[in-house]
């Protein structure tokens, strides 16, 4: 099961659109303080909003993008039957299809999540902008890829997989030496400026998308790429909007109470306005939200277990 696993993931990051996508999340997220000049009054607040967005946006397409990856296309080229010819259990080869998959998902959330709180960082001061943080973090994915490409040139090893990891520790690397200066370069102690506040929001945005990789993966067992992506996209939209559509119906309509049960109600992950104001996420509202997200997700994978049982595979 680890092997399975381990091989998912480096399968999944060789994947050029896999490095797109994250790459394209990280430098528009940098990108945001430079552009936008407004702050509905709250410095700040715009970046932060948009940059979660990007976050959830983006994890969405890596998510359904991965699952079809990993098992559409390996159902249909026959990759799947030479495994399963081998004395490998079709429960455990899934859930390590998943486990493998949740693994980039979790290096993709990390690697957002900083980008999203040093881009915050850039605009704290109204008016002025923090190119120690601004650059860093728009120098960082450059820096990679010009490494994973003199590393591919000299010693022919994948560039896509190189250039993903290497992102991820140039950023970090980024993300720890801005913590130390503040706005002038001057020293300080690490991390005065970063708004910690974001992780509850990261994590609870981190769970959603482990919770739609659960229901991507289980459309992945029948359905191709494009009905899966659609099918999710379609989850996603309905179920930011699940209180209106079944909420306030539930108690008098039994389709309603049904689809309120049914749709994951992702209000419970998208919490981001209660940082307005310098307000912040309880962590018991993490904690609750993590144990709808894991019996949810726990539901589902038993359902994509079921299927994956008695699909047809050639």
């Amino acid at each position: 099961m680890i092997a399975i696993a381990w091989l998912t993931a480096l399968e999944t990051v060789r994947q050029p659109i896999c490095l797109i996508l994250t790459t394209s999340a990280v430098l528009f997220i940098g990108v945001l303080p430079l552009v936008v000049n407004y702050t509905f009054g709250e410095t700040g607040k715009v970046i932060r909003d948009s940059g979660l967005a990007v976050f959830l946006l983006m994890g969405v397409l890596l998510s359904t993008y991965a699952a079809c990856l990993s098992i559409t296309r390996e159902m249909k080229s026959g990759t799947i039957s030479a495994v399963l010819s081998k004395p490998v259990n079709r429960t455990l080869f899934l859930l390590a299809k998943f486990a493998g998959i949740t693994g980039i998902i979790l290096l993709y959330c990390l690697l957002v999540a900083v980008a999203v709180i040093m881009s915050e960082r850039t605009v704290s001061e109204l008016y002025e902008i923090d190119f120690y943080s601004a650059g860093s973090l728009l120098v960082a994915p450059f820096v990679a890829y010009l490494i994973a490409g003199l590393i591919n040139y000299f010693s022919d090893r994948n560039f896509v997989s190189n250039a993903f990891a290497l992102q991820f520790i140039v950023v970090m690397l980024a993300f720890v030496w801005t913590g130390f200066v503040d706005r002038t370069g001057a020293m300080q102690a690490f991390g005065l400026l970063y708004n910690w506040k974001l992780i509850p929001a990261a994590m609870l945005l981190t769970m959603a998308l482990l919770t739609l990789l659960a229901i991507a993966v289980t459309l992945a067992t029948r359905l191709d790429a494009v009905p899966t992506l659609v099918i999710c996209s379609v989850v996603l939209m309905v179920g930011l909007l699940s209180d209106y559509f079944f909420g306030r119906h539930a108690e008098t309509w039994w389709w309603a109470e049904i689809g309120y049960a049914v749709i994951p109600n992702w209000q419970h992950f998208w919490v981001v306005d209660g940082l307005t104001g310098g307000g912040e996420i309880q962590w018991s509202v993490v904690w609750a939200t993590g144990r709808y997200a894991l019996l949810y997700t726990t539901g589902v994978l038993c359902l994509a277990v079921s299927l994956f049982n008695f699909s047809e595979i050639k």
